[in-house]
């Protein structure tokens, strides 16, 4: 005979399983202040399936001040909704200051792009 009370409490520690927060930062001496990056990394099965890497050297030609992965609120939900079967994270890295930036948002790929700027081109980047 099955056990009615049993597939409630099944969904509910699959939901907790996929739902879990998590954070790893890393910080250097370099001093904050130029741009930020931010990206959704694709993962699947609670994370056992999937692999993302950024440039740091491209993103942040001037050196990283700070970066991050860690599973949002929103991560969780939507890890929660599939079952862990597809698990985001987002990652977020902070340039170090000493220059302007030329924000590019790119919705295709769901980033937003900073560009190091001459200082001494007043025209905003624009060409």
């Amino acid at each position: 005979m099955r056990n009615p009370g049993l597939m409630p409490l099944a969904l509910g520690a699959l939901a907790l399983w996929g739902s879990g927060c998590m954070k790893n930062t890393y910080v250097t001496t370099k001093p904050s202040g130029g741009g930020t990056y931010t990206q959704k990394a694709s993962f699947f099965i609670n994370g056992l399936i999937g692999e993302k890497t950024v440039d740091l050297n491209q993103v942040c030609p001037q050196g990283v001040s700070w970066f991050q992965n860690r599973k949002t609120i929103g991560d969780s939900v939507v890890g929660c909704l599939t079952c862990a079967l597809y698990t985001p994270l987002t990652i977020e890295v902070r340039c170090a200051g000493g220059g302007a930036f030329l924000a590019v948002p790119d919705p295709g790929e769901g980033v937003t792009w900073f560009y190091p700027q001459d200082p001494n081109d007043i025209s905003g980047g624009e060409q």
